[in-house]
C-alpha cells in the first residue's frame, strides 16, 4: 500500500489524514448520534421536497383545469362568433336587408356624435 501519492489523496476522499493518530479513540456513541443528527436532518429535506412536489403538483393540475375551462369557452364564443358572421351575411347579401342595415347604423352613428357633442358641451 505503498503506492506514490496514496497518502496525498486519503484527505480527500474520506480516509484518514496524515494528522492521524493510531491510538486516538472514537466513540462508538458519538458517532451513532451523529448519525441521528444526519438522518433527522435528511429526513426534514426530504419532507420538505415532497411538501414542495406536493405544491407543485396542484399548481399544475389547477393550471390544466384553467385552460379546461378555456378551451370551453372559447369553443362557446366560436360558435358564436359562427352564428353572428352568418346572419350579417344574410344581411349583406339582400338588398332590402342591407338597407335596413344601412338605417340601424346610421341612427346608432346619430346618436352617438349627439351623445358626445352633448357631453363635450356640457364640460366647457
Amino acid at each position: 500500500m505503498n503506492q506514490p501519492g496514496a497518502r496525498d489523496r486519503r484527505p480527500l476522499f474520506g480516509g484518514p489524514s496524515t494528522s492521524y493518530k493510531a491510538d486516538s479513540v472514537v466513540d462508538p456513541e458519538s458517532l451513532e448520534r451523529e448519525n441521528d443528527r444526519s438522518i433527522d436532518a435528511l429526513g426534514e429535506r426530504v419532507g420538505m421536497f415532497k411538501q414542495l412536489t406536493s405544491g407543485i403538483h396542484d399548481e399544475a393540475e389547477s393550471h390544466h383545469k384553467l385552460l379546461d375551462d378555456m378551451g370551453a369557452t372559447m369553443s362557446g364564443a366560436h360558435v358564436g362568433l359562427g352564428t353572428a358572421v352568418r346572419r350579417f351575411k344574410s344581411v349583406f347579401e339582400d338588398p332590402r336587408k342591407l338597407k335596413m342595415a344601412y338605417i340601424v347604423g346610421g341612427i346608432v352613428t346619430l346618436t352617438l356624435v349627439l351623445y358626445f357633442f352633448a357631453k363635450h358641451h356640457r364640460q366647457a
